[in-house]
């Protein structure tokens, strides 16, 4: 038997214990399966209470049970759900027995999305927004992978599909039947150098606003530069509500870089608070300014912090011998900082 033609099982729901346990079976044997746990005259697409007890065995659990035939369901397989209690001893004594049939074996992480894709049931983009989805911290990146399960970006997709077809299918009459009065002159009527080219325009812009997706969709770096003492420390505590970095009157507290995960206006943030940048003899203190320099090189944005009651003159902290692009600032603020989810797309 190939991969595909194999029934699989897996907990669908997340970690045990918990309240409710969703186990899923697809796959040619997933109705016989069901049989074998002794749930019955079950109805497609209707969550029946049944009891889960094999043949000549004990009853593991009182459960919810559904049947959804390939032609409905999401994986395009025979696919039956299970939703059990959460404990641990009703899983484990379901898999033992899952265990003893051949035809049944556990499915490998994402099996039952791959087996969606290959049969049709969802494209590649709907697969990645679904991932997205599942991985999504903040309101903006659920919306925006809604999108790309939902099919938006496929649709589009679809479109510059068909325009290019049609574009190609007035270029081959051009070519072809070019000594034809009417060819030649609805070529001519048609724009084709105008309509090639705004297809290509329309795809660059979709291009730029693809790059302000990804960065929502992976999260901002931001890095906290600055001169030791200057309330990096004090800055990222504030943000996360906790005493998360050392906080002292001695400079150069901070050796290494402490990394913290932040919603801000619904974009998730990396926050790095780093070492103080100065001059020093010190070799672990010498350390984490490299680190700083290179965590810096990598940000999104870069928070240049300095003592506003400081010099207004203090020369600004360079931090490779190329001219790198930052964000300075003498005052840094809430307000600033909740301002950074639109920067990004500047």
């Amino acid at each position: 038997m190939t991969n595909n033609s194999q029934t699989i099982y897996a907990l669908s729901s997340g970690a045990l214990p918990a309240a409710i346990a969703v186990v899923r079976i697809s796959g040619p044997y997933a109705f016989k399966a069901a049989r074998l746990l002794g749930v019955e005259s079950l109805i497609s697409r209707k969550l029946v209470l049944t009891k889960i007890q094999p043949v000549g065995q004990e009853i593991i659990d009182m459960a919810l049970a559904c049947v959804f035939p390939k032609k409905q369901s999401i994986t395009g397989e025979d696919l039956v759900e299970l939703h059990l209690h959460g404990s641990i001893a009703v899983i484990d004594e379901l898999f033992l027995f899952f265990s003893s049939i051949k035809e049944l074996r556990p499915a490998e992480p994402g099996e039952f999305t791959k087996r969606s894709l290959i049969n049709g049931k969802m494209d590649i983009t709907e697969v990645e927004g679904l991932a997205d989805l599942l991985a999504s911290e903040t309101k903006q990146q659920r919306t925006q992978s809604i999108k790309l399960l939902k099919g938006e970006l496929s649709e589009k997709y679809d479109h510059w599909r068909k325009k290019l077809i049609k574009a190609r299918a007035e270029m081959e009459a051009m070519l072809d039947f070019s000594d034809e009065g009417d060819v030649s002159q609805n070529a001519n009527n048609s724009k084709f150098v105008k309509k090639i080219s705004g297809l290509i325009n329309e795809i660059e812009k979709d291009l730029v606003r693809g790059m302000a997706g990804e960065r929502l969709r992976k999260g901002l770096k931001i890095a906290l530069i600055g001169a030791p003492n200057v309330g990096k420390s004090s800055l990222i505590n504030l943000l996360l509500k906790e005493d998360r970095a050392i906080v002292s009157a001695s400079a150069g507290t901070t050796r290494d870089a402490i990394e913290a995960r932040l919603n801000l206006e619904e974009v998730p943030v990396t926050l790095y608070d780093t070492a103080g940048i100065r001059e020093t003899s010190d070799k672990i203190e010498k350390e984490g300014v490299s680190r700083s320099k290179s965590i810096a090189q990598e940000a999104d944005i870069i928070l240049y912090i300095r003592d506003a009651s400081a010099d207004s003159k203090e020369k600004t902290i360079e931090l490779s011998d190329n001219k790198f692009s930052r964000i300075s600032t003498e005052v840094i603020s809430l307000s600033l900082i909740k301002s950074i989810n639109s920067c990004v797309f500047l």
